[in-house]
């Protein structure tokens, strides 16, 4: 995961970007899963994205 111009997205290892930079924040991988969230911190809204495929 990386923070590019203030959002969070992820890169691959060659530096391609294979999830788009959109997300407020980021938390915790566990189990091949990362907790991601859009909007502001009072209303924001969670989801999880598989980073198994991204390596």
């Amino acid at each position: 995961m990386t923070e590019y111009e203030g959002k969070w997205g992820f890169i691959d290892k060659t530096g391609r970007e294979v999830v788009p930079f959109k997300y407020d924040a980021v938390r915790h991988v566990q189990e091949g899963m990362v907790a991601v969230g859009i909007g502001d911190w009072r209303r924001m809204r969670w989801g999880f994205i598989s980073i198994a495929d991204m390596n």
